[in-house]
């Protein structure tokens, strides 16, 4: 199979879908309006717009950042490689409709939606100590989540 070329990310297109997805949600925690918002793009991403590759950068932002801040695991700021790198096995493999969600196909690999995963994870990690000022980061809490379904 020849190597599909992701086109670049927008960034700037990137943190308005990002401010647009938090600023509509409502939380009783910010990680309950993160949460909300991952789910929102998630949404949107499961439809015809499953081809916008600014669309799938913020939706692994806001996973990460989710995931992030409800365990407290430093481990996710790894996660966006490891899927990445499952992505690369499966399309190299020619079997990427097994990590289909939904009717829609998925994107290939893309490097820059791993950095938007990774700061999305760095971001929860503050969300996480801001909320848990006295409690320690829990190493591997995110894994369950993380082996139970796609990243």
């Amino acid at each position: 199979m020849p190597d599909v070329v992701m086109p670049k990310v927008n960034e700037a297109v990137v943190k308005r879908i990002i401010m647009d997805a938090l600023t509509k949600e409502t939380g009783a925690t910010i990680n309950e309006k993160v949460y909300k918002a991952f789910r929102s793009l998630q949404a949107r991403r499961r439809s015809k717009e499953w081809v916008n590759v600014e669309l799938a950068a913020a939706e692994h932002y806001m996973y990460a950042r989710f995931l992030a801040g409800a365990t407290g695991d430093p481990i996710v700021h790894l996660a966006p490689n490891w899927y990445n790198l499952k992505k690369k096995v499966f399309f190299e493999l020619d079997i990427q409709s097994l990590m289909a969600t939904s009717e829609y196909p998925g994107l290939p690999p893309s490097d820059e939606s791993v950095a938007w995963g990774e700061r999305g994870a760095m971001d929860g990690l503050l969300d996480f100590k801001g909320a848990n000022p006295s409690t320690d980061f829990k190493v591997g809490e995110s894994l369950k989540p993380l082996v139970k379904g796609s990243y």
